[in-house]
C-alpha cells in the first residue's frame, strides 16, 4: 500500500514539473514544428539535424532569437516525452552553427519595456 502511494506521488510530482504557462508555450512551439514538418515532409520525431536547422532558419524569419531558444527547448521536451534521445545544442554541430549565425544576424537582445 505504501509502495503504490509513493508511485502516485512520483506521478503527481512528475506531472507538475512544468508550469502551466510553460506547457502552453511548448504546445504552441510543438505546433510550429509539426506544421513545418508536415509542409516540408520531414520526420518530426526523431528529428534530424538538417530538419532542425531548416526549421530554425524558417522560424528566424518571424521570431526573435530568444523565442527560437524556447522552440529548441520545446522540441527537446517533445523528443524526451516520446522516448527519443535529445542532445544538447552544442553537440549538434550543424544546428549549433545555424543558431549562432542567426544570433549574429538578428541579435538576441530584447528591447526594454518602459514602466507605465
Amino acid at each position: 500500500e505504501e509502495h503504490s502511494a509513493i508511485e502516485e506521488l512520483v506521478k503527481m510530482y512528475a506531472s507538475m514539473s512544468l508550469a502551466p504557462n510553460t506547457i502552453s508555450t511548448y504546445k504552441s512551439a510543438e505546433n510550429n514544428f509539426w506544421f513545418f514538418c508536415m509542409y516540408y515532409a520531414c520526420e518530426m520525431v526523431p528529428a534530424s539535424d538538417v530538419t532542425l536547422a531548416k526549421f530554425f532558419v524558417h522560424m528566424a524569419q518571424s521570431m526573435s532569437f530568444n523565442s527560437l531558444k524556447v522552440q529548441w527547448s520545446a522540441i527537446g521536451e517533445l523528443h524526451r516525452r516520446n522516448g527519443c534521445e535529445w542532445h544538447t545544442l552544442s553537440s549538434r554541430r550543424l544546428v549549433f552553427q545555424v543558431m549562432r549565425g542567426i544570433k549574429r544576424q538578428i541579435g538576441s537582445s530584447s528591447k526594454k519595456k518602459h514602466a507605465i
